[in-house]
């Protein structure tokens, strides 16, 4: 993104007092962006915004909680620069304690500060980044959405993130608005907790922060017209996600013993389907059955508008 694509733009970063959020904040505001620099911590929010200006740039930084107060982060911004144009949802937390351990409160904190924060930050800002020429949504999702011991609401956020950005991009169609998602992997605070001397290594001197800071710009860029996307971010290196079918069983007699005596062939490795909307999956689906209508399932968009399920 060049100074002249993004010059007046307003970004908000959430989270942006350190690690990757900061490098995010200190890379849009390069581009030409004013930026709104959040995090919980008000003294590393001051700290990120006066660098940004000891830069040449233009900042200022709030500590609002993005989880209960996303309407006031929202309304900084437009006060102090009366539009909005970006949305970051970098900001997020850590637990590492096991399911069975863990209070429904502290579970629900943990699982709320990715998913929430990231859903009413988004809601707040929607009505000012339709005004925007091209506003720009990009969530942090994580490779934690796949489940790790221990991570059950970190995971669990990570996943809503991944979900809320699929179908919110749905949303956009005939807006110059786009949501995007990120998995990103950089050396942190986290990362410098990994066990292993090696990978730590390779994180804390391949895995900088600003290669995923780059990348969120481009995303950010009023030219850039990805949506509906997640990219893996990493180590200077990006790849598409997609979620994708394997090879598939025939369990049609419903039979007893008909699942156990296909459970080694339903788990087998073997081509993959790609599916990225409920419309494909479910061509995927018509046309084992009747392969002359899955095409058509595939190319009409599911729709669902006034429907009211009961």
């Amino acid at each position: 993104m060049t100074e002249s694509t993004s010059q007046h733009r307003v970004a908000i970063v959430t989270g942006a007092g350190r690690g990757m959020g900061r490098a995010h904040a200190l890379a849009l505001s390069d581009s030409g962006c004013r930026v709104i620099v959040n995090d919980r911590d008000a003294d590393v929010a001051e700290t990120v915004a006066k660098e940004i200006t000891e830069r040449g740039g233009t900042a200022v930084h709030n500590a609002y909680d993005v989880v209960t107060n996303p309407e006031e982060l929202v309304a900084h911004a437009i006060n102090s620069y009366g539009q909005l144009d970006i949305v970051v949802n970098n900001a997020g937390a850590l637990g590492t304690t096991l399911f069975a351990d863990t209070t429904s409160q502290d579970w629900h904190r943990l699982c709320d500060m990715h998913i929430r924060s990231a859903v009413g930050v988004s809601r707040s800002s929607w009505p000012h980044l339709l005004k925007s020429d091209a506003g720009r949504i990009i969530n942090v999702s994580s490779v934690g959405m796949l489940g790790s011991p221990g991570f059950t609401a970190y995971g669990t956020g990570k996943a809503g993130v991944f979900g809320f950005t699929n179908s919110l991009a749905f949303e956009t169609t005939g807006t110059s608005i786009t949501v995007n998602c990120i998995l990103p992997s950089a050396w942190s605070r986290m990362t410098a907790e990994l066990p292993d001397p090696v990978v730590r290594e390779v994180f804390e001197h391949h895995f900088q922060s600003e290669h995923v800071a780059t990348f969120v710009s481009q995303l950010a860029d009023p030219d850039c017209t990805v949506n509906g996307e997640a990219f893996e971010v990493g180590g200077g290196w990006a790849s598409r996600l997609q979620l994708a079918l394997g090879p598939a069983v025939d369990i049609t007699a419903s039979a007893s013993g008909t699942w156990s005596g296909q459970s080694r062939a339903l788990l087998r490795d073997g081509a993959l389907t790609p599916v990225r909307t409920p419309s494909e999956w479910l061509g995927v689906e018509i046309s084992r059955i009747a392969p002359e209508l899955g095409k058509g399932i595939v190319d009409t968009p599911t729709e669902f508008n006034t429907l009211e399920y009961r």
